[in-house]
C-alpha cells in the first residue's frame, strides 16, 4: 500500500488544487454578508433582508380628457379658443398713393398689436385658471 493512499486527494494534491480553489474564487462572488439592525425602542433585533425587485406596472390605458386636473383644462381650453380666433382684415390692396398705403399699414399694424395683445390676456388667464383652480 502506498503512502499517498492515507491523505485524502485534496492533502496529495494541494499545489493544484490551490491553484482550482483560486481561479475559482475569483470568478464566484462572495456570499452577502448577514447584517443585523437594532431597532430603537425595542429589545430584540431584526435582521436585514435584501430588497426585492418591485413588479413593473404597465398603464394600458389612453388618459381622456376625464383624467385631466380642471385647472390644465382651462388652460387647455383658453389655447383653443385663442387659435380659432381669425386674424384681422388685411388692408386693401396697395394703391399709388403713398399715404393712403402707410395709413392702410399703420391700421393693418395696430390691428395685429390689438390681436396679439387679446390673444396673450387669453392665454394668460387659462394659466392663472391652471394655477389656482
Amino acid at each position: 500500500m502506498d503512502d499517498d493512499d492515507d491523505y485524502p486527494y485534496y492533502v496529495r494534491n494541494d499545489y493544484w488544487d490551490e491553484k482550482a480553489d483560486a481561479q475559482r474564487n475569483a470568478r464566484r462572488r462572495p456570499p452577502p454578508q448577514r447584517r443585523v439592525i437594532t431597532v430603537a425602542g425595542n429589545q430584540g433585533t431584526a435582521p436585514w433582508a435584501r430588497p426585492t425587485a418591485q413588479p413593473i406596472v404597465v398603464n394600458t390605458a389612453r388618459p381622456g380628457i376625464r383624467d385631466m386636473p380642471t385647472g390644465l383644462l382651462a388652460e387647455v381650453a383658453a389655447q383653443v379658443f385663442v387659435a380659432l380666433q381669425p386674424l384681422p382684415q388685411p388692408p386693401p390692396p396697395a394703391t399709388d398713393d403713398v399715404r393712403v398705403n402707410l395709413n392702410n399699414l399703420i391700421t393693418y399694424q395696430s390691428a395685429l398689436a390689438q390681436y396679439t395683445k387679446r390673444n396673450e390676456q387669453i392665454r394668460t388667464l387659462g394659466y392663472v385658471a391652471r394655477l389656482f383652480v
